[in-house]
């Protein structure tokens, strides 16, 4: 019995030192693979810009006294508009205020037509002011789902961005609704706008047509008047080349060449790329901008100046090419 006994407890010493060893090996492994392993996901190496690409410089910042700035536009004289809170600022080219007046709502976002009419995006629909402030026309709802996040003005046209349905709204600029446009379609586009987060932009072209970010499938594309999508480009990378992330580009403008401003988040960074979808230029990356920054609304001025809107530092920054 005391021999079995004793043959137990060497049986259980063995198997106790053979733990202690496993588990020193164990956090010995542990400790080497978090300062060596070299499957290690850093974010760092991506937010780079090659000094070749940054080809813009800030030159100027409006602060805005209003509290949660949402949207950002600019009229056919330069002046800018920001939306925030219950409240639309507006400011010279030189970002002094010349005008202000109060929503009863909060807007989110809002653009300017080309006689001066302002359209601000509510929650779920559209109000319509003169640069007085006086409001002339309040369109109907889009529902109880809708949540509108963008607005962009062409001729005769208005073109909202609805995050809550997926959906792009079309209206005549009297507020007549024309049709509704869900970018889906038949293969690898049946999925119509991927909007993981509530950033669904668009911007006017010059010919009717409207390019709208689709940032699920990290890509921009275009629609024309009746609906139909006649183009798109894009591709998903954390190079600076591509949109990074689940969900990019945030925001997106046209600038008097036809070229676009696109926004991201993640790697807070701004861009321009040609009409192809190539890489023209960088015009802030991610070392100008707060790591939490978001929101970033893009606009362009006829002089070309990129407006970018920055929620996090309160207003609007304002680049320039390099000469």
């Amino acid at each position: 019995m005391t021999r079995r006994i004793l043959g137990g407890l060497l049986v259980i010493l063995a198997v106790v030192a053979g733990v202690v060893v496993a588990v020193v090996l164990f956090h010995k492994s542990a400790s080497t693979n978090v300062t060596t392993n070299p499957y290690e996901y850093n974010i760092e190496d991506f937010r780079d810009v090659p000094a070749g690409l940054l080809k813009y410089a800030e030159t100027g910042k409006i602060t805005s006294e209003l509290k949660g700035i949402h949207g950002i536009a600019v009229d056919a004289r330069d002046c800018i508009y920001v939306v925030g809170g219950p409240a639309v600022a507006i400011y010279d080219k030189a970002g002094q205020p010349i005008g202000r007046f109060a929503l009863e709502e909060p807007g989110l976002c809002l653009a300017v037509g080309g006689q001066g009419t302002i359209y601000v995006g509510m929650t779920n629909h559209v109000e319509v002011f003169e640069r007085t402030g006086a409001r002339t026309a309040k369109w109907e709802s889009l529902g109880e789902k809708a949540w509108i996040t963008s607005i962009a003005v062409s001729s005769n046209q208005v073109f909202v961005a609805d995050y809550g349905s997926r959906s792009m709204w079309r209206f005549a600029d009297t507020g007549t609704l024309l049709g509704q446009i869900d970018g889906k379609g038949e293969g690898s586009d049946a999925a119509g706008f991927v909007l993981p987060s509530a950033y669904f932009d668009l911007a006017a072209d010059a010919d009717g047509s409207v390019w709208i970010a689709n940032p699920g499938q990290q890509r921009v594309e275009c629609y024309g008047a009746d609906g139909r999508r006649l183009s798109l480009w894009g591709k998903p990378a954390m190079t600076i080349d591509g949109f990074c992330g689940c969900c990019n580009p945030t925001h997106l403008a046209l600038m008097p060449d036809g070229k676009f401003v696109t926004s991201e988040k993640g790697i807070p960074r701004v861009k321009v790329y040609e009409r192809d979808g190539r890489l023209e230029s960088v015009v802030a990356g991610p070392d100008q901008f707060t790591r939490d920054a978001l929101g970033l609304d893009v606009a362009v001025d006829s002089s070309g100046r990129v407006l970018v809107l920055d929620p996090v530092a309160g207003g609007v920054r304002i680049f320039e090419r390099k000469k």
